[in-house]
């Protein structure tokens, strides 16, 4: 039972992996740092390190294209060599430069994730105005209150609303 049990456990997981899309690619980027705004309950809790990391992925699909989540913590253009502090963040290193150690620029982007709007996860976003945006719908509307929606905005309904549209140069996504 045990042996038959494992055997096609491990058939289904080949089938999972032959099913995965060659060429397939995750990059993780370092953005910089955030110091905690209130460390009190961190600290309360035991918790000794209260800087958090700042990072933003690319995936890239081989045939769906690139999709960036998250666009840093600092303007690119405010990122001075050896490091830039503004607020509560440092960063060392310019997104833009990162893409390209991997030959990428912002044009080279399909779609732009942004997980909610708070700027260290959007810094950078007006780099990748020709992607199509990937925001929640109240973070749409928080980022762009007197833009109206134009009738080609596409928005999934369910537990995340979604937009998918760009937001200065909005096209229709085929279903």
């Amino acid at each position: 039972m045990l042996k038959t049990f494992v055997t096609t456990s491990l058939v289904a997981a080949v089938l999972v992996l032959a099913q995965r899309p060659a060429g397939v690619k995750l990059y993780i980027f370092d953005c910089g740092t955030l110091k905690s705004g209130n460390p009190a309950p961190l600290l309360e809790r035991g918790v000794t390190t209260t800087d958090m990391s700042v990072t933003a992925y690319l995936i890239v699909h081989p045939t769906r294209g690139t999709l960036l989540w998250d666009s840093c913590v600092i303007l690119d253009d405010l990122i001075q060599p050896g490091g830039t502090t503004e607020a509560r963040a440092t960063a060392n290193k310019t997104l833009r430069g990162q893409l390209a150690e991997i030959g990428y620029k912002p044009s080279d982007i399909r779609f732009l994730a942004l997980s909610h709007n708070h700027y260290d996860h959007s810094a950078n976003a007006n780099n990748f105005a020709g992607a199509t945006w990937l925001v929640q719908k109240a973070e749409r509307s928080a980022m762009f209150k007197k833009i109206e929606i134009p009738n080609s905005t596409r928005f999934i309904r369910g537990k995340y609303q979604s937009e998918l549209a760009g937001p200065t140069k909005p096209r229709k996504m085929s279903a």
